[in-house]
């Protein structure tokens, strides 16, 4: 997903089936810069505005030097957005660079990825016998992910443009499918596969709102009349609130698994297609039963909990 500020500043791009997918540069691939420099901007309005006679030529000098830097990278990053050569996905391959272009036969993947706290565009190519990945920063380019994951599957006439997918090829490989049960399999991941990740999204972003809501609120209720904490008074409560909130997360996940599970989609799939699913969408070598080891956790977290407030309410 492109960042919010993308959103305003650069249009995206729009794929129609069997055209050319064309993902070219943006002009300003950091809009943070412009947006720093247009707060500093106003401020410095603001101060001109406001300040007296003698203090304007400071405030000049100051907002001056710290817009400085700002505006010189956002001026050249546009000038090297002129010189980046667009990314085309097409019949004839991958065309990365004016003499780079990656024909469909030697692509085993091509899907938008993490890599190294970077989203990147990975190309993962067997050419003569070797294998190697061509990771380019998608974050330069205009582009929609769900219009790289369609252009890449038509054009290349094979399910491989999405990051799950090699973890999709390895269930096929250890279930020793035939080639029609492979191509019927690959279809049910495709359709799925995204319920299971956009399930585990939904349920982090709930995790974090919790969290952000819990974690203030409980330091004021039970730290009421406290104005400063001792150090050992305050790390039993830092323990406290972590283990407790811990806790209601489990509960949490456990009750929108359930929920999900009776999602009339997924609760016609088998004990067995439901484990491969979601083994798939955690890109996991194995499938564990989170269930059991996470309620373990949440035992040994309510135990902690228990004693971390014992301990706040005994100590001075």
């Amino acid at each position: 997903m492109n960042s919010i500020l993308d959103l305003f500043i650069q249009p995206q791009n729009t794929w129609n089936e069997g055209e050319d997918l064309i993902l070219k540069p943006k002009k300003f691939p950091h809009p943070e810069y412009l947006v720093t420099l247009f707060i500093e901007l106003i401020i410095g309005i603001i101060l001109e505005v406001s300040c007296t006679s003698e203090e304007r030529y400071k405030y000049i000098l100051i907002f001056g030097t710290l817009s400085l830097p700002f505006l010189i990278a956002t001026v050249v990053y546009y000038l090297r957005s002129a010189k980046i050569h667009p990314i085309i996905i097409s019949a004839n391959g991958i065309q990365t660079s004016t003499y780079d272009i990656w024909d469909w036969n030697i692509i085993d993947y091509a899907c938008i990825d993490n890599k190294n706290k970077k989203r990147v565009f990975s190309i993962e190519l067997t050419q003569d016998g070797a294998k190697h990945e061509e990771n380019i920063d998608i974050n330069k380019y205009k582009y929609r992910k769900d219009d790289i994951h369609k252009a890449v599957n038509f054009w290349s006439g094979r399910l491989i443009g999405a990051n799950w997918n090699k973890f999709r090829d390895l269930v096929i490989e250890e279930k020793g499918l035939s080639d029609e049960e492979k191509i019927a399999f690959m279809k049910e991941c495709e359709r799925y596969v995204p319920l299971f990740l956009k399930e585990k999204t939904y349920t982090l972003i709930v995790c974090a709102v919790v969290f952000i809501i819990l974690f203030p609120n409980i330091y004021k209720i039970i730290g009421a009349g406290s104005e400063t904490l001792g150090y050992f008074k305050g790390i039993a409560l830092l323990f406290f609130e972590v283990s407790f909130i811990y806790t209601i997360l489990v509960i949490i996940c456990n009750f929108m698994t359930k929920h999900f599970q009776k999602n009339p989609l997924i609760s016609s799939l088998s004990e067995e297609e439901y484990k491969d699913f979601d083994r798939i969408a955690n890109k996991e070598t194995k499938y564990s039963d989170e269930d059991k080891t996470i309620w373990k956790y949440a035992i040994i977290s309510i135990l902690i909990s228990i004693f971390c407030l014992f301990c706040y309410m005994i100590l001075p």
